[in-house]
């Protein structure tokens, strides 16, 4: 689904809502495992078949990419986030240390 419609049974109460803010990722031999993560913690995990994985991957980029073309904005990775942050602490501890 990427018309960011909720099909009917998702909006029912008995369905969990779980929000991450990080993951960690697992391939075995018969699946693929998706650990989501809260500042750290283990939320919860998904658990799927290379097929169901393949096609989350690419519905979920060709979403980011729609979101990115309708909004004009790139939104930054994770990885790209730490590195920035990371990057203006060591400018500020190297300005610090200098003057």
């Amino acid at each position: 689904m990427t018309d960011g419609q909720l099909p009917p049974q998702m909006l029912r109460p008995t369905v969990p809502v779980v929000y991450c803010n990080g993951f960690a990722l697992q391939y075995r031999p018969a699946d693929i495992s998706v650990v989501l993560k809260v500042d750290g913690e283990n939320q919860a995990i998904l658990k799927f078949s290379y097929t169901v994985g393949k096609s989350l991957a690419q519905n979920i980029s060709k979403m980011m990419d729609d979101f990115e073309r309708v909004t004009k904005h790139d939104v930054m990775t994770t990885d790209q986030v730490f590195k920035a942050i990371t990057e203006e602490h060591e400018r500020k501890s190297s300005d610090a240390s200098m003057g």
